[in-house]
């Protein structure tokens, strides 16, 4: 890369290559360090990078999150600093920014801007209207035609064009002759006649992933298949059809991407795939009562666990007619013959659930005793940050320090923070640092960075993002529509999501589900939030090792340089006390 951008010379990669292994960095760490160092700072117009196969990426044998975690990283330090707005990353390939970055317990891919592309329409395409001119009697029949059967897909039009004009001229009727041609040339034997591998491609991405997924991929396109269409989805089932390819999005309805795929993957190909699906046992059962005679096929049916591994294997499939029925009577049998024994379980159930429901009373009455308690405490947290300066002296008078945070400590960690800001931050800051257990220089220095890190030094309590695309997250709580934009990330460690929304305010009694701009408006919630969030990953005594490089992994989910710096500044400051 060096030598292509004519910066061997100037670069001394050897011993920066060097400098980036005594500090432990990853892979991924290097390549941030070598954009961040010499790229940006060597390279002064703009900067595209295009990453092609992004689908392909997906399945190295690396750690795929933290790569693509760090490019969003790059464009959020636009924010900060400017030189990263000349930095562009384009992403080639068939994947969702869903996708990018698997791990949940982090934010997602929320920077960018998705770009879908669509097939050809007859105004798009006319401009190839002049390679058929002397080619084919009728051009514009042709095309239109081609269109139809291709669905406007690039290969698929350029391939029927082509052989449209490889067969010569006849006076037949245009569209019939296009027919025939996809029928003997791409339909037929189709897997002899696509050298691209285009079909093969298709034909992989349904059948690709686990067994259960695929069968709900399969059941989905069958019923698109049987109806001709159904309504659009933001659901991963429609978004995996979708790359596919097999299927397009038009006018809020999922439909067949054109007739030619419709041909080959077929009803009945979909029936046989999901037939190879059956379970060995169930596959075994049901031809053997296909086959037998009707008083003879109740000795045939399943029941126990093999059932319950069919119907679990049934669940989200479009089956069979012949699946269906044997299924139902297998169940309806295995119903039959246990329902004595359900009464007796019953009976043992209403015992053990009333026994649970006393079990449950008992823990919900100790629950409120609790939450009154702590709400108490928070009450009386919140009342000695309203009273200023009379914290540092109650602070330290329960610490036992000679004297408490300075403002000069605040001002070496975060340098952009101004006189004001640090009179407002500074004494919420101690009381919740001591309230928390925050109270050990390593603990402190740790906790003070993950604040500044994630904050840009308490600037920002609420991301760029509109929240849009967390909505329908069903791993985030967002179950409502609207949770998406209502849950997005705010707060001084940017909270995701209804389910932590709710969390976090069910443990320090805060209604963050009606005022969940609290979290961006109230510095003072924002920062409570954090530490609450501090106990729950148990970063406290993770910082106690004393290794940066560790705790930036557990909070980010890699080594971060900007986290690194604070932590250093942060013990500087700290070792002055």
């Amino acid at each position: 890369m060096l030598k292509k951008l004519g910066l061997e010379d100037e670069v001394d990669f050897p011993s920066w290559w060097k400098d980036c292994r005594a500090q432990s960095y990853t892979p991924v760490d290097n390549f941030v360090a070598f954009i961040d160092q010499i790229r940006l700072e060597k390279i002064q117009t703009p900067i595209v990078i295009f990453v092609e196969e992004v689908g392909r990426i997906l399945s190295l044998p690396f750690d795929t999150d933290s790569f693509f975690s760090s490019i969003r990283s790059l464009h959020e330090r636009r924010a900060e600093r400017p030189i990263y707005r000349r930095l562009t990353f384009c992403f080639l390939g068939v994947a969702t920014p869903y996708q990018l970055i698997r791990n949940r317990s982090g934010s997602s891919f929320n920077v960018g801007h998705p770009v879908e592309m669509a097939g050809f329409k007859l105004k798009e395409a006319r401009p190839l209207l002049g390679g058929l001119s002397g080619q084919v009697q009728h051009p514009e029949a042709a095309l239109g035609a081609v269109l139809h059967w291709s669905g406007g897909q690039p290969y698929l039009t350029q391939k029927l064009l082509e052989l449209l004009i490889q067969n010569s001229p006849s006076e037949e009727d245009t569209a019939t002759k296009v027919g025939q041609l996809v029928q003997h040339q791409v339909i037929d034997n189709w897997e002899a006649q696509d050298p691209q591998d285009h079909l093969k491609s298709i034909r992989d991405r349904l059948l690709a992933g686990e067994e259960s997924n695929r069968g709900r991929l399969l059941g989905l396109y069958q019923q698109v298949l049987e109806e001709g269409e159904v309504p659009l989805e933001q659901s991963d089932d429609h978004q995996f059809l979708r790359l596919t390819g097999v299927v397009s999005a038009q006018n809020g309805r999922l439909r067949l991407a054109n007739p030619i795929y419709g041909a080959v993957f077929s009803r009945d190909w979909v029936q046989h795939q999901l037939a190879d699906l059956r379970p060995p046992i169930y596959g075994e059962a049901i031809r053997a009562w296909e086959a037998a005679p009707p008083d003879e096929r109740p000795s045939h049916l399943i029941s126990g666990a093999a059932l319950e591994e069919a119907l679990g294997w049934a669940r989200g499939k479009r089956l069979s007619d012949g699946d269906q029925e044997f299924l139902e009577v297998s169940r309806a049998a295995a119903e039959e013959a246990t329902r004595a024994a359900e009464q007796t379980r019953l009976a043992e159930e209403q015992a053990r659930v009333a026994v649970e429901r006393a079990r449950v009373a008992e823990l919900q009455t100790s629950r409120a005793q609790e939450q009154a308690a702590q709400a108490t405490r928070l009450k009386g947290l919140l009342l000695l940050v309203s009273k200023g300066a009379f914290v540092r002296d109650r602070l330290a008078k329960v610490t036992g320090r000679s004297r408490p945070l300075r403002p000069g400590d605040l001002k070496v960690i975060m340098p952009t923070l101004n006189s004001a800001q640090i009179e407002l931050y500074l004494p919420f800051l101690e009381v919740i640092m001591h309230e928390f257990g925050i109270n050990t220089l390593l603990r402190q220095a740790a906790f003070l960075s993950m604040i500044a890190h994630e904050t840009a030094e308490l600037k920002f309590f609420e991301e760029f993002g509109d929240g849009s695309m967390y909505e329908g997250r069903i791993d985030l709580g967002n179950t409502q529509p609207g949770d998406g934009r209502r849950y997005k990330g705010r707060g001084a460690v940017m909270l995701v999501g209804r389910a932590n929304y709710q969390r976090f305010g069910d443990a320090l009694d805060l209604d963050l589900i009606s005022h969940p701009e609290s979290l961006s408006s109230s510095p003072e919630i924002a920062l409570l939030v954090g530490a609450a969030y501090w106990n729950e990953r148990k970063l406290g005594e993770a910082a106690d090792f004393g290794n940066p490089a560790r705790i930036s992994r557990l909070l980010i989910g890699r080594v971060n340089p900007k986290f690194l710096r604070y932590y250093e500044r942060a013990l500087v400051a700290l070792n002055t006390r």
